[in-house]
């Protein structure tokens, strides 16, 4: 669990792969191995939902999220470790 998200969603109920996201974040950054760690999702807690973007280290596991953003549908952007505004 993460504190940033625990904090602003509550307890997550649901989580899939936002696809357009992923492609399109993806398509922003020309470095092919950088592209495959690229990924957003889509949370729904028990108090909101948000886009988290991140950037996966690792191709078979295990695998470490480097950095990330919660994008809470309020419009808010923070840095998924720190809670910090983006």
């Amino acid at each position: 669990n993460n504190p940033v998200v625990q904090e602003h969603l509550g307890d997550i109920q649901s989580c899939s792969i936002n696809w357009s996201e992923t492609i399109a974040e993806r398509q922003q950054n020309h470095d092919s191995d950088k592209q495959r760690g690229l990924w957003a999702f889509n949370l729904v807690g028990t108090r909101g939902k948000a886009l988290v973007r991140v950037k996966i280290q690792g191709t078979e596991g295990p695998y470490v999220v480097k950095q990330g953003t919660l994008e809470i549908e309020n419009g808010n952007r923070l840095d998924l470790y720190t809670g910090l505004p983006k």
